[in-house]
């Protein structure tokens, strides 16, 4: 008989704990959670006004590509230099530092603007 009322007193509490833990608010900036609020304030016509409340797409600051006239530059840290890297030419290796011409004005106004 004392088996059984422990048994009911642990189910007792694993059900109030898992309703306890549904009930709980979901947190506000989850982007799945998409829902509006009626307003509060003056109504007008019939139906009730909503308000969003879902925040707005961030921005991301990325350059746009690079256009037909833009010209690349390769830096030779042997001779601290920078050369002209033409179209056609092949790719520099893998430890070059290239600078591209458009990019870096694109960037340059981006830094300005904020």
């Amino acid at each position: 008989m004392k088996t059984l009322r422990n048994t009911f007193a642990l189910a007792a509490i694993i059900v109030s704990c898992a309703t306890f833990v549904a009930a709980l608010p979901r947190p506000a900036n989850d982007p799945n959670a998409e829902y509006e609020l009626i307003s509060g304030g003056a109504q007008v016509g019939p139906k009730p006004t909503f308000v969003p409340v879902t925040r707005k797409p961030l921005i991301i600051n990325t350059p746009p590509p690079t256009p037909a006239n833009s010209k690349n530059f390769a830096f030779d840290p042997i001779t601290k230099t920078w050369t002209l890297v033409k179209k056609d030419a092949p790719i520099p290796s893998e430890g070059t530092l290239i600078w591209n011409q458009s990019n870096d004005k694109w960037l340059t106004e981006t830094a300005r603007r904020v």
